[in-house]
């Protein structure tokens, strides 16, 4: 048997994110976040040179785009700054433990229709509807990949 799809609108809440499950199903709608290497570097330096943040990142959900963004450094920067989840590619099973320690969840593109309208997202902010993800890495640090 199937699991439904939870339906999640915005802006999503840090105490609903971490009520899920490693491999729930879940329908988004609402904004994300796209970050790429250059975009997020741009972000970091405005925050460095004007000593506030460029746009506020609390209680939102960011899509990194590039590989090298999964990285401890980048993603506790992100989570300190209020992130509620990241959305990406199969995150390496090592990072579990900073998921774990700011209780925060990673998404994954269920299908390959996800998948293709994330990758043609350009950086900034973008709307999406019924954006169907499942739960790669859970608040409580567990680990899911999908077999396909």
């Amino acid at each position: 048997m199937i699991k439904p799809f939870i339906k999640v609108q915005y802006p999503p809440s840090k105490k609903v994110f971490r009520a899920f499950k490693v491999s729930d199903l879940i329908s988004y709608t609402g904004r994300i976040y796209i970050f790429d290497e250059k975009n997020f570097s741009r972000y970091r330096f405005y925050e460095e040179h004007e000593g506030t943040q460029l746009f506020s990142l609390s209680n939102e959900i960011a899509f990194l785009k590039d590989v090298r963004l999964f990285s401890s450094e980048t993603l506790e920067y992100l989570f300190i700054r209020g992130v509620v989840a990241t959305v990406g590619f199969d995150a390496d099973e090592s990072l579990t433990s900073i998921y774990r320690r700011f209780s925060r969840l990673h998404l994954v593109s269920f299908d390959e229709g996800s998948q293709k309208i994330l990758e043609k997202v350009a950086p900034g902010y973008a709307e999406f509807k019924d954006l169907r993800l499942y739960v790669g890495i859970s608040a409580l640090g567990y680990f899911f990949r999908r077999e396909v």
